[in-house]
């Protein structure tokens, strides 16, 4: 299984950020780092911020990144938490950063990656993302769960993320021969 990377998911948030002017919607960001990771993952072989990811009431969310964003959960150390706390400032819904990403945390993809899904999805606020997450698999796997129940989080099979989806913009629809390479990149790298 990939490892979290602390410092790309807290970068990835601060870039997302400065692209929106400063700050942003909490759930907005989790898609947009989601949508990333899913195509980094697609096309290379590996997420960017090496999250595990879990399906929620409003789609797909990167868990580790989630509770960075709360400021709980999983255990940050010290000079973790510092240094979050020197970047994000956090309210119920929204954040925002101060100061500009390291964007020597990531490689030329991570980066050309991230621009690609700010460009595509920027004009998408949290509400138009989350229904719009509710049409991958990742999600439609566990959508009768969500039916019968309100809360609960379920572990996203990371397989589902080399699912073709049709959507206006188009980004993930690959041939089969295309992503089985990229499949097999990525179960070397988790094993």
């Amino acid at each position: 299984m990939e490892r979290f990377r602390t410092d790309k998911a807290l970068n990835a948030l601060i870039r997302f950020a400065n692209l929106g002017g400063g700050g942003l919607n909490k759930m907005r960001a989790l898609k947009l780092i989601w949508l990333s990771d899913r195509y980094h993952l697609r096309q290379y072989g590996r997420t960017i911020t090496g999250d595990q990811y879990f399906a929620m009431k409003n789609g797909p969310v990167a868990s580790c990144t989630f509770d960075l964003l709360k400021g709980s959960g999983i255990s940050f150390d010290i000079g973790e938490m510092q240094n979050i706390a020197e970047y994000l400032t956090s309210s119920q819904y929204n954040y925002s950063v101060h100061g500009e990403a390291d964007i020597d945390v990531f490689s030329e993809t991570d980066i050309e990656v991230m621009d690609l899904i700010w460009e595509k999805y920027k004009h998408y606020d949290h509400f138009a993302l989350s229904e719009l997450s509710h049409n991958f698999p990742e999600w439609i796997r566990y959508k009768a769960n969500f039916e019968i129940a309100e809360k609960g989080r379920y572990e996203i099979v990371m397989d589902d993320f080399f699912v073709n989806v049709s959507d206006k913009i188009g980004l993930f629809n690959d041939s089969e021969e295309f992503l089985n390479e990229s499949r097999e990149i990525f179960l070397e790298f988790s094993a």
